[in-house]
């Protein structure tokens, strides 16, 4: 099977089994005598901080070092919450060959955005809280299983609007469509190069289709688990589960 279609069936089961960790859960009193009962613990930081990189990744497609590299600090010039524009390079940051786009704030994501005053993950790296949530969850821990697995998944989503392959019937409509260079723009497969293109980005046609996509996804995120794009509670606990199948996501 090819890349991007295991990226869309984990992307399929991702949201419906993510429940444990967007929910506050009270430890049992076992855990007070013996961790080892309790193998899977995400204290409040490190569980807030995974919550942010998802609700992030999914809204931005963003690489994961540019999700963890975002704040709204005004310094920065990242957040422009008068446009709802998120730049995800920093303003004195050079581009390398792996370029951070511009792109538009998902009406979801611009609530949680208004709330945070600097960093949204204020962890260093998640990739512990990661590694975490895949063992619970039973995948594979290297190649599809990896960070960039939000990015990869909601792209070939996005690709999939319009489609018989879309998520929902609505988003089956051919005029549901998304035109490769708003995705690739939105990627950072396509750079702005051009002050007329620097001055695109505040045009509230900027990147419509490929938003409204990503608005899509994120409803779809919603239906199933309503606090996903909320900022929420301090501490998870994560019981041990039967071992999972992992057929069914790879």
């Amino acid at each position: 099977h090819d890349t991007f279609g295991r990226g869309l069936r984990l992307a399929r089961v991702f949201w419906s089994h993510l429940r444990s960790f967007v929910t506050t859960m009270r430890p049992k009193h076992s855990l007070n005598h013996n961790i080892k009962s309790v193998p899977l613990v995400l204290t409040g930081n490190k569980r807030r901080g995974l919550h942010s990189f998802l609700m992030f990744s999914v809204a931005t497609m963003a690489r994961p070092d540019a999700a963890h590299d975002f704040s709204t600090a005004p310094d920065r010039k990242q957040w422009n919450k008068d446009r709802d524009v998120i730049c995800l390079n920093p303003v004195n940051r050079r581009q390398t060959k792996k370029y951070r786009a511009a792109v538009a704030a998902p009406r979801q994501i611009i609530p949680v955005l208004n709330q945070v005053d600097g960093f949204l993950i204020e962890s260093i790296s998640v990739r512990s809280a990661w590694d975490s949530m895949v063992e619970f969850l039973g995948w594979p821990k290297h190649g599809d299983g990896g960070m960039k697995l939000i990015r990869r998944s909601i792209a070939q989503l996005v690709r999939d609007a319009g489609t018989k392959r879309a998520w929902s019937n609505e988003w089956r409509d051919r005029m549901r469509r998304v035109p490769s260079d708003e995705i690739a723009l939105q990627l950072g497969h396509r750079k702005i190069g051009s002050v007329t293109d620097l001055y695109a980005m505040f045009d509230p046609d900027y990147l419509e289709n490929v938003t409204a996509a990503i608005e899509g996804v994120i409803d779809a995120i919603i239906e199933k688990v309503p606090s996903a794009f909320t900022l929420t509670g301090t501490v998870v606990v994560l019981e041990q589960d039967e071992p999972r199948d992992q057929s069914s996501v790879s």
